[in-house]
């Protein structure tokens, strides 16, 4: 008891920002003890006044818990321990508390040891990204797919596609025509879209992606190319395999599945994660590997075989799909560039990339210094300047 009245008191003074920062750590622990989460919950409900966790909405608890996680993982180098912490129902309110005063611990701790930079966002915000592409028919006709409405688009060899509601599907030939052309798909920063392809395979692209594809699947093989980052449903047909090139001519041949391709070039490094069914890998330089589902291939060009990793995230590799940033184990400058790509921002690091790794998801359809906001806890801060220009600080 005399234990508890202790801390009591140092959690008082943290809240008048008054408490010595080498008792900071010891309340750090003691509060995010489970075996003391009782005490600590009815002393942060009493200060926030917060009854019961349904009174934060979806996106404040979100953030509320992405900062907990982030700081507490941090700690490492600012208190010299590393906890993570699984937060659990019903304490998801006490642990929204908690990351309010860990915000002003991790701070009194923090600022002992570096030079302080506010976040300044000089640009008021920036809006998230939103559906749209642009498609490119066979004569090298453009069609920009952001606000168009419902309607058929006749390719340059008669192959009928529908645009409806913000997605394009590939019916089939006018006319009878059968002749083939190679169409590509196109989204650009701050813009995703799903198609339906001629077989029924369906897929979707990440921001600054594309996938090239005959309107017509025909020979021995149904091939098409990506770049950037796309999930696929693949619509089985035993008679033709169906073929994903990468850009580093590599390939992915499936046969009726589910699986997600991230070939961002600055990431220095493709995947390939296998949801369900089963794929080969092929790469040149390294010879071919079979993925059972939760596997993830990693493909390199300095590799001399291909790397296979066993129970993935799925979650976290398909968040983006479900419309969420899963930060879960990413370093900065990972988060960073996925930021970049669905905000459409130039990240700059004036002071070298900080070792950051954060930790929880935030909504994709949060504004730009909603999210920036959420990941401050992890001892980042930002200047939001003009020209859409992000500056990173430690």
């Amino acid at each position: 008891m005399e234990e508890q009245q202790r801390y009591h008191h140092l959690f008082k003074k943290l809240l008048d920002n008054d408490c010595p920062p080498e008792a900071v750590p010891g309340l750090l622990d003691w509060l995010s003890d489970p075996a003391n989460e009782n005490a600590s919950g009815e002393w942060i409900m009493s200060e926030l006044d917060v009854p019961a966790v349904q009174d934060l909405d979806e996106n404040t608890r979100s953030r509320l818990e992405m900062r907990l996680q982030a700081i507490l993982n941090d700690r490492k180098s600012v208190a010299g321990k590393h906890k993570v912490i699984r937060l659990i129902s019903p304490w998801k309110a006490i642990a929204a508390g908690i990351a309010l005063l860990l915000g002003v611990a991790a701070f009194i701790i923090w600022k002992q040891n570096q030079p302080l930079h506010t976040s300044q966002y000089v640009v008021s915000d920036i809006a998230p990204g939103k559906n749209g592409a642009i498609l490119t028919l066979g004569n090298n006709r453009q069609i920009v797919l952001d606000s168009l409405g419902d309607q058929d688009i006749t390719t340059a060899m008669g192959t009928v596609a529908h645009v409806q509601a913000g997605q394009l599907y590939y019916r089939g030939t006018a006319k009878g025509s059968r002749q083939n052309e190679y169409n590509t798909l196109k989204t650009p920063n701050g813009r995703q879209y799903s198609i339906r392809l001629p077989d029924g395979t369906r897929a979707w692209l990440n921001a600054a992606s594309s996938l090239s594809f005959p309107t017509n699947f025909s020979g021995k093989e149904r091939q098409v190319k990506i770049s950037g980052e796309v999930f696929f449903e693949v619509a089985k047909d035993e008679r033709l395999p169906f073929k994903v090139v990468l850009p580093g001519g590599e390939s992915i041949e499936v046969l009726g599945t589910s699986f997600n391709i991230n070939a961002y070039q600055d990431n220095g490094l493709t995947t390939a994660t296998l949801i369900t069914g089963a794929i080969r890998v092929n790469a040149p330089y390294a010879g071919s590997v079979r993925l059972e589902p939760g596997q993830q291939a990693s493909l390199s060009g300095n590799n001399t075989s291909i790397p296979v990793t066993p129970n993935i995230d799925i979650a976290r590799v398909t968040a983006w799909k479900e419309g969420l940033f899963n930060f879960n184990g990413l370093g900065l400058k990972e988060a960073m560039n996925q930021l970049a790509r669905w905000y459409d921002i130039e990240i700059i690091y004036p002071q070298g990339i900080p070792k950051i790794e954060f930790f929880g998801e935030i909504a994709r359809d949060a504004s730009l210094t909603s999210v920036l906001k959420g990941l401050e806890g992890a001892g980042v801060h930002f200047k939001l300047e003009a020209g859409n220009k992000l500056y990173v600080y430690p």
